[in-house]
């Protein structure tokens, strides 16, 4: 149900904050390594470490612009509103009505498919979801959410709940 989407989604905003975190841990470590005891190749294992997850966030961060930009503006004008993303403000008198979580669902599955289309596939989601802890915690959320949702054997129908017949004839 999109859920690698939805914490990528949930996590842009804070990508800026991460590369300049990491960046300047990077440079402390080049310009100061006086106080490390480590041999000279594990710190700069480390340091390329860091580079290679500063540059997979720079490839995050221009994927999810572009797809932004590809998509249609209604839709990403609701992802806007829903992520915080950008500086767009929603209008006041907007409601999130039924009909605005509906428009989000289609905008976040048109944006998955313009991420499918720049190469972006469960593979490569999971592999940002085990580099960045950060973005680890936002999956997990939608992912339990999602469990949560198929593990209810309830259903309603017109305000009656039943549990679903699973005997065999």
């Amino acid at each position: 149900m999109l859920v690698y989407e939805r914490a990528i989604l949930k996590t842009f905003p804070q990508l800026d904050k991460v590369a300049d975190g990491l960046r300047c841990a990077v440079y402390k470590k080049a310009v100061s390594s006086f106080g490390d005891l480590r041999p000279t190749e594990s710190i700069a294992n480390e340091l390329l470490m860091k580079i290679h997850k500063r540059s997979m966030i720079a490839e995050l961060k221009s994927a999810v612009e572009e797809s932004l930009t590809k998509i249609k503006p209604c839709y990403a004008y609701y992802l806007s509103v829903q992520y915080g993303i950008g500086n767009l403000t929603p209008q006041l008198n907007e409601v999130k009505d039924r009909n605005f979580y509906r428009k989000v669902a289609l905008s976040i599955k048109k944006f998955s498919e313009e991420m499918n289309s720049l190469g972006f596939t469960d593979r490569i989601y999971e592999k940002y979801v085990k580099a960045f802890p950060f973005i680890k915690a936002e999956y997990d959320k939608a992912n339990s959410f999602n469990e949560k949702i198929r593990q209810n054997e309830r259903f309603t129908c017109k305000g009656r709940s039943f549990k679903p017949n699973t005997s065999k004839k």
